[in-house]
Formats: structure tokens, C-alpha cells, sequence
């Protein structure tokens, strides 16, 4: 979980990864931190703040290395990508709800006999389609590059409008039980967000999901609201 969403609450991994005990994941994260594999970090919020972790290099690159295979196995369009560290203080306070996005908003997949294929960040996205537009451009020119970077976006489940191509926080790959895929864009609001900030991600289909301790810009409405008490039901591999 960490290297796919880049970093976590410890809150969400006791309750995802141990089943709700705060001693056995004190335990094992504190294992994990001694072989440099997780690092911890505190983000203030409020008098008490909390503790999120990521991954040090060394444990995504074993992570890669050990997910490899079944990657290949899954899909196509490329491996899962893993992350490790989380950038300065402001993303740490918002990338950690991507996670609680993708788990509020797939529940209905994973309920049903469903699963989470793959999560494409925005990190990720914003990289690929960049490439694409390298290449194109070298071959074609500007038009190269528009269609290439138009082409790379369909090929990972992105929206493509006049406009272009709109970006979401996170783009999941999902398997329903009767074995279909669908992917689905989310987005994380917060008071940075207008209300026509707001009203162009709704535009683009994202499924707009915001955090209620924050204040939200413009029109509050949104697709869903993510809670404090949200748990982590995502099923990865077979």
C-alpha cells in the first residue's frame, strides 16, 4: 500500500494491514523501520498532529522487484509503479487522502467480487504523457506531439476533450467479478479548490471526493465525503 498510494496515516495501515491492531503493526513497523525498508514522518494538524510513513528506496525497489512478475501478468499498459519518500510538509497533508479517496470510491467494485488492478498517481500520469509528447514531437512536430500525448491517454483510461487532457490525483484500474475492467479517475478537493476548479473536475468525469476538516472553496457538493473513520477493504493480487 505504501509504495502504490506514496504514503499512508498509521492509522490506515493498523487498520488495513493488521487488522485493527495497534500492537502488532507498532511491532512490525518498527521492524520495518530498523531495516530502513519504511520511514516515518509526523505532520502537524491541530495540538497533536499524527504519523504517516512512506517507503525508503531500498524497500521499493524490493517491492518492484518482487511485484514484477505478476505486473507483467496483469495488464498491458505497464507495471504498477511504486513509490517511495512524499515530498515536502503540504503533500503529505493531502496525498495521504488519495488513499482513502480510492478506498471509499472503489468499495462498491470490491464489494461485488471486484478488485483494484492498478493505481496510476498523478506523478505517473503527468510523466507519461510528457514522453509521449517527447516522442511525438521529434517525429511529427506539434500535431506529433498533440497526438501522441492524445494517444498515450487512452491507452492508460484517460479522458481526452477539446481541451486536452485533464490530469486527476489518481486513476484506478478496476476488475469487476464478471471479469470486466473499468477505470475510474479521482480527485481530492480542498480550500484551494474554486467552485470553477471544482465544476472543470466534474466536467472531466472525476469522482470528486472531499475532506471535510478542511474548508472547501466555491461549491461544496461533491461525489462523496471521505471520514476520519474510513477503512482500507482493497484486495490486491489474486
Amino acid at each position: 500500500m505504501l509504495g502504490v498510494f506514496r504514503v499512508a496515516t498509521r492509522r490506515s495501515l493498523v487498520e488495513s494491514c493488521f487488522d485493527g491492531h495497534p500492537f502488532v503493526a507498532n511491532r512490525v513497523l518498527a521492524e520495518l523501520e530498523k531495516k530502513k525498508l519504511i520511514r516515518k514522518r509526523q505532520v502537524n494538524h491541530g495540538k497533536r498532529g499524527y504519523q504517516v510513513y512512506t517507503l525508503e528506496a531500498r524497500g521499493r525497489d524490493q517491492l518492484a522487484l518482487e511485484r514484477s512478475r505478476l505486473d507483467r501478468e496483469e495488464s498491458t499498459a505497464g507495471p504498477q509503479r511504486y513509490w517511495s519518500d512524499a515530498g515536502d510538509s503540504r503533500q503529505l497533508r493531502h496525498d495521504h487522502h488519495v488513499f482513502d479517496a480510492v478506498c471509499a470510491d472503489s468499495r462498491d467494485v470490491l464489494n461485488s467480487g471486484g478488485r483494484v488492478v492498478r493505481v496510476r498517481l498523478e506523478s505517473e500520469l503527468r510523466g507519461r504523457l510528457a514522453a509521449a509528447e517527447s516522442g511525438g514531437r521529434t517525429v511529427g512536430g506539434a500535431e506529433g506531439a498533440r497526438k501522441a500525448r492524445m494517444a498515450e491517454a487512452r491507452v492508460v483510461g484517460l479522458r481526452v476533450s477539446a481541451s486536452g487532457v485533464p490530469l486527476p490525483d489518481v486513476l484506478v484500474e478496476l476488475e469487476q467479478a464478471d471479469g470486466r475492467r473499468i477505470v475510474r479517475a479521482v480527485e481530492v478537493s480542498t480550500s484551494a479548490y474554486s467552485g470553477k476548479q471544482l465544476r472543470a473536475k466534474r466536467d472531466a468525469q472525476f469522482r470528486v471526493y472531499s475532506i471535510p476538516w478542511f474548508k472547501t472553496g466555491g461549491n461544496r457538493k461533491s461525489r462523496g465525503t471521505l471520514r476520519d473513520e474510513q477503512l482500507f477493504p482493497l484486495s490486491w493480487g489474486r
